[in-house]
C-alpha cells in the first residue's frame, strides 16, 4: 500500500471539493432567473375599462383586437427585480388604438344625439356649427387621450422576489419580502422562461400589469 502523504491529503480535499460544487443539490434556482427577459403582453383589456369608466357601453363599438406592449422584467443577485414597459412600444400601442378610440367615440356620440334628437344626424347638426368631425375629435382627443387611458398603468415596477421548488414569489416594495402564500410557478428552459398562475386565480397576475397567465418570456 503507498503511504499517505501530505500531498495526497490535500489533492483529495480538493477533489472532493470541487465534486461538492458540481452536485445537483447545490444548485440555485435565483442563478437561472438572473438578467433580462422580454415578453408582450396585451393591454386591450386595460384601455376598455378606462374607456368604459368614462364612457359606459362605449366599448362595444370599439374595433381593437389587440394592443400589445413590451414589457422586460429584470431580476438581480440581491434579489430586488424590475418589471418595465417600453415606452416605445407604449408610444406605437397608442397610435395604433387612436383611429379605434375615434371611431368608437363618434359611434358613442351620434347614439347619444339619435336619442336626444330621433330622426337627425350629429354630422348635419355639426355642419350647421361650421364644425366638422375631425375638428370635434381632435378637440377632444387632443394628442394624449390614448396614452392617458394607457398610462394609467405604471411604467415600472419594483420590488423583491425570492425562489423555491419551482415558485417564483413577488412583492410590491423594494424594502418589503415577498409573503410566502403568495406565489406563480415557473420554468426555465433554455432562453425561455415561463410564468404561471401558482397560488392566484387563473387569469391573475399581480406584478405583470393584470395580463393572462401563462407569459412567455424570452432572455434579452
Amino acid at each position: 500500500m503507498l503511504p499517505v502523504t501530505d500531498m495526497m491529503k490535500r489533492l483529495f480535499i480538493c477533489i472532493l471539493a470541487l465534486a461538492l460544487l458540481v452536485l445537483p443539490g447545490c444548485h440555485n434556482e435565483m442563478d437561472d432567473l438572473l438578467g433580462t427577459w422580454q415578453a408582450e403582453i396585451d393591454v386591450k383589456h386595460i384601455l376598455l375599462d378606462r374607456l368604459e369608466d368614462q364612457c359606459p357601453g362605449i366599448t362595444g363599438d370599439l374595433a381593437l383586437e389587440r394592443l400589445l406592449v413590451t414589457v422586460e422584467l429584470t431580476f438581480y443577485a440581491d434579489g430586488t427585480f424590475r418589471a418595465q414597459l417600453s415606452s416605445a412600444s407604449v408610444t406605437a400601442a397608442c397610435q395604433q388604438a387612436t383611429p379605434a378610440i375615434e371611431d368608437a367615440i363618434w359611434a358613442y356620440w351620434e347614439n347619444l344625439y339619435a336619442q336626444q334628437a330621433p330622426g337627425e344626424s350629429l354630422e348635419a347638426y355639426l355642419a350647421q356649427l361650421k364644425v366638422t368631425r375631425r375638428e370635434l375629435l381632435d378637440e377632444v382627443m387632443g394628442d394624449t387621450l390614448a396614452q392617458e387611458l394607457l398610462l394609467d398603468i405604471a411604467l415600472q415596477e419594483e420590488g423583491q422576489f425570492a425562489v423555491s421548488k419551482g415558485k417564483l414569489r413577488f412583492s410590491a416594495d423594494l424594502a418589503e419580502a415577498p409573503a410566502e402564500e403568495s406565489y406563480h410557478t415557473y420554468r426555465v428552459s433554455g432562453k425561455s422562461l415561463t410564468v404561471s398562475p401558482g397560488s392566484y386565480a387563473s387569469e391573475a397576475a399581480d406584478g405583470f400589469y393584470h395580463t393572462k397567465l401563462p407569459l412567455k418570456f424570452t432572455r434579452k
